[in-house]
């Protein structure tokens, strides 16, 4: 197959891709590392393709046992793909960001699970890409409907347009096909242009300063700004993979954590809430209870006030008032 297609043929590397998760799930992990690792440093798989391989090569390692590459694997291609998804956001119509989100790989998954099993790890660093994750999506909508331009200043537009222009080039460029030549240069290129305008329009707007700056926080900025003698609790969806052992049927099990951050102490507490089945069935059924509750409390007054305002008889099942 290699020798007929060329070993950086999509095909092949598709093939070679199957066959390392087949070694996954059969447990020959070594042979399947192997694998991941030459695909990694692929140079002809689309960014995509690259972070879901950097994913399945976290879940492989952490199956393995091998938990601190996988956990850094993990965040590797959680920050890549959190990069991909601004990217996205910033260019494609909001529907269609909203629905490459919900299909886009996600790498943090993986170091979640492994916390939940070895909770005695270093969390910092699943906590800090957590905190940079979480209100990606809300952020990146809430920003495109943001006037960047509120001093009416014609070369913030310029540059503003041009870099729609640069994030639609480098799209087009990861989008075009891996086997033309020259491709990698091209994304490069394509990048490095439109990180210049980021720069030029970062040293000339305060606005757009402060946005980036929102995006590198870190948990210094967190802890500094929480008030004194408060704690900040933060729940985590994310869906379960195999630790520490072989998993033929690469299940995923939805589940919570929690985090909670205390602005004096570099501790982080970690509590794990289990699956989300019996959680979300008890909010639910809070839910439905705070509800009923809204609607009695509401509809005490108004039945209050029919009573007081109209006669027995108008009540269903009365004909009228009796006559004597």
């Amino acid at each position: 197959m290699s020798k007929s297609y060329g070993p950086d043929s999509p095909l092949f590397l598709a093939i070679r891709g199957h066959l390392a998760d087949i070694y996954n799930r059969t447990g020959d992990f070594s042979s399947a590392w192997k694998i991941f690792e030459d695909l990694d440093d692929n140079q002809h798989f689309s960014v995509d393709e690259r972070i879901g391989s950097h994913v399945n090569f976290a879940r492989s390692l952490a199956a393995g046992g091998e938990l601190q590459r996988a956990t850094e694997e993990s965040l590797n291609s959680a920050a890549m793909g959190r990069e991909r998804f601004r990217l996205q956001a910033r260019s494609l119509p909001e529907r269609q960001a909203l629905a490459y989100n919900t299909q886009r790989a996600k790498g943090l998954d993986v170091a979640l699970s492994i916390l939940e099993l070895h909770p005695d790890m270093p969390s910092a660093a699943i906590y800090q890409e957590m905190v940079r994750s979480r209100s990606m999506v809300a952020d990146e909508m809430a920003r495109r409907q943001k006037n960047l331009n509120t001093n009416n200043d014609p070369e913030i537009a310029r540059l503003l347009a041009e870099m729609d222009k640069a994030r639609a080039d480098l799209l087009a460029q990861e989008k075009a096909t891996p086997s033309q030549p020259h491709q990698g240069d091209a994304i490069a290129d394509a990048t490095s242009h439109m990180e210049k305008i980021e720069t030029e329009l970062a040293g000339r707007s305060a606005e757009i300063r402060n946005d980036e700056r929102a995006l590198t926080v870190d948990l210094k900025d967190l802890r500094e700004n929480l008030p004194a003698r408060s704690v900040l609790v933060s729940y985590v969806g994310y869906q379960r993979v195999a630790v520490g052992k072989v998993d033929p049927s690469h299940t995923t099990t939805p589940s919570y954590m929690a985090f909670v951050l205390h602005p004096g102490s570099d501790r982080i507490a970690l509590f794990d809430l289990g699956d989300s089945t019996s959680l979300d069935a008890l909010i639910l059924k809070v839910r439905a209870a705070a509800d009923a509750k809204r609607t009695a409390a509401a509809w005490v007054p108004r039945a209050t006030s029919a009573l007081t305002v109209r006669p027995p008889w108008q009540f269903a099942g009365a004909s009228g008032p009796a006559h004597q």
